[in-house]
């Protein structure tokens, strides 16, 4: 079984190899699971700084400090933070908890396989495959969340958000007018996965254009010899195979389009206030705020496809009547 190893920044875990996590469960009497191949145990520092280093190893950590300006984190599983992490560098491959929040100043970075837990966000880039959920606020964030983002007393104020899933916030924008564009009706990371797939199928395309070359050039020997068509025929077989591989890629490309086009939803709650000129931007269409509007309201696609707002009362009208049309996106 797996569990937390008190390391205090006496090991340099900046260099944990699966010989030395080993070698730092058995110190601290940790039975360390190797029954899937993997060295399990979980890494705990005082504090990421300069008695410890960057880290990266397999498995979990738990920081019961902060993690320090330009210092990096990379781990395969979930990390938890204690402390005030700064302008810094987490990867974590699971769940990310920030008890105190991350001022990044506008060089802090988050790589998130999972969701994030945190009461604040300040001058972050965030990547987040799952869901967000913070307790007071979001400030000057580029975010990219591929799940959704949860957080009725939390504040959205500056940057450009990108969001899967559905919001849940207290407020957007701020008294002072802060721009701020919270992105709709758009799946996250899809520009990633087709990214992916087309270079895959450009390859594929590539290697097939240039075993049918080959073919076309043995197919004009007028007496071919018998290597000559036992290369011939191993083309042919080739040639089927990154055709096979081609078709395959096209319609993995096509699927992933269209289940983005199904998932990525409409659906904004905001508890308490909309300030002037937040830009909401859904389906392509970009919309400004330009006076205070007082919560609930909930922005949403209708079965139709048309983009609504529903207020307080329950009266519901379209976006455009309570937001101004914007250039497009």
């Amino acid at each position: 079984m797996s569990a937390v190893l008190e390391l205090d920044g006496k090991l340099p875990v900046s260099k944990m190899t699966p010989e030395l996590l080993a070698q730092a469960a058995q110190a601290n009497g940790v039975r360390v699971d190797e029954a899937v191949g993997e060295r399990l145990a979980r890494v705990a520092a005082s504090c990421v700084d300069f008695s410890v280093g960057h880290v990266e190893a397999v498995g979990s950590l738990c920081v019961m400090g902060g993690v320090k300006d330009l210092f990096q984190i990379r781990m395969s599983g979930d990390v938890k933070v204690a402390g005030l992490v700064e302008q810094a560098r987490i990867e974590c491959g699971g769940a990310l908890t920030l008890r105190s929040g991350m001022a990044g100043r506008g060089k802090g970075s988050l790589e998130v396989g999972g969701e994030v837990r945190t009461p604040y966000l300040n001058g972050v880039d965030a990547r987040v495959r799952g869901t967000v959920f913070a307790a007071r606020e979001l400030v000057n964030c580029n975010l990219m969340i591929g799940g959704a983002l949860e957080g009725e007393s939390a504040s959205l104020i500056g940057g450009e958000t990108v969001v899967s899933g559905a919001v849940r916030l207290g407020s957007i924008g701020s008294p002072s007018e802060t721009p701020t564009v919270l992105h709709m009706g758009r799946a996250a990371f899809l520009e990633d996965t087709l990214e992916v797939l087309e270079r895959r199928r450009d390859e594929a395309v590539a290697a097939l254009r240039k075993i049918e070359g080959e073919h076309q050039q043995l197919c004009e020997v007028m007496s071919p010899t018998a290597a000559q068509k036992e290369r011939q025929m191993e083309l042919e077989f080739e040639m089927s195979q990154r055709l096979e591989e081609v078709e395959s890629l096209e319609a993995e490309i096509s699927a992933q389009t269209g289940h983005a086009e199904n998932e990525a939803s409409v659906d904004i709650t905001v508890v308490s206030k909309i300030f002037p000129r937040v830009m909401l931007v859904m389906d392509g269409k970009s919309f400004m705020t330009h006076e205070l509007m007082r919560g609930p309201v909930t922005f949403r696609r209708t079965h139709d496809g048309e983009l609504v707002a529903l207020l307080e009362g329950g009266r519901i009208c379209p976006i455009g009547d309570v937001c101004g049309r914007a250039a497009a996106a």
